[in-house]
């Protein structure tokens, strides 16, 4: 997971620098109130442990990481471009 801001267009603008920036499959998330760009999921954790070492220099320093089937187990795509989490 790379950002969390209130602001759908903030949060397209950074996948677009993340996309520029090489990073694989960005999405981006609705929940409680805030938009999440996310990265690619992986099967391991330890496989995003390495894309993140691999990648450090073009992820923000606030980066963390979730199992995304458990914080947010039920997604709906929206026509504006980003998974809403119920």
């Amino acid at each position: 997971m790379f950002t969390g801001v209130t602001d759908l267009n903030q949060a397209k603008i950074q996948i677009e620098n993340l996309k520029k920036a090489g990073m694989d499959e960005p999405k981006i998330y609705y929940r409680r109130n805030s938009y999440r760009t996310i990265s690619k999921p992986f099967a391991e954790r330890s496989d995003t442990v390495l894309y993140m070492r691999k990648h450090k220099d073009k992820l923000r320093p606030d980066v963390y990481v979730v199992d995304l089937e458990k914080w947010c187990p039920n997604d709906t795509y929206s026509d504006e471009g980003y998974y809403s989490c119920e």
